[in-house]
């Protein structure tokens, strides 16, 4: 309320008064795996939905052999190791990509596939934590494959 002295007059101020709670603002919803943050709880379970179909296999994709998909295991733990330095400096987020056929992918890291982008086939997985080497030793059926 404002009051003018001169005239004795008395304004009401309006003005929208906003209001917006610190929780909801620091609170979030975070996706574990990739790290995005999305305000509401809706945002998040839309992504989880999403991520959700990216693993499931096509039904036009030809099955490969167990044998093709073991040694794929063992060619792709080569390709890490000799891709991503162990020394302490160049630590942190590391990217990989490598070809592979489609089948192959899936049989290895169903589960995991968190991104795909249509116009070049390509899919994205996510390893990072404090447990991102269990997870790889665990797909690898290989628990000496990292540091």
């Amino acid at each position: 309320m404002i009051t003018n002295d001169l005239c004795s007059q008395t304004y009401i101020s309006v003005e929208p008064i906003v209001l917006i709670s610190n929780y909801a603002l620091e609170q979030g919803f975070e996706c574990k795996i990739c790290g995005i943050k999305y305000k509401t709880k809706r945002g998040l379970n839309r992504h989880q939905n999403i991520v959700r179909k990216y693993n499931i296999r096509r039904e036009e994709l030809y099955a490969l052999p167990l044998e093709a998909v073991n040694q794929f295991k063992k060619d792709l733990i080569y390709i890490i190791d000799s891709k991503l330095k162990a020394h302490f400096i160049q630590s942190g987020k590391q990217a990989l990509s490598f070809p592979c056929l489609e089948d192959l992918f899936f049989k290895v890291f169903k589960g995991y596939i968190h991104y795909f982008n249509r116009k070049n086939n390509s899919y994205k997985c996510f390893f990072y934590g404090p447990d991102a080497y269990a997870q790889l030793a665990s797909i690898f059926n290989n628990q000496n494959w990292g540091p």
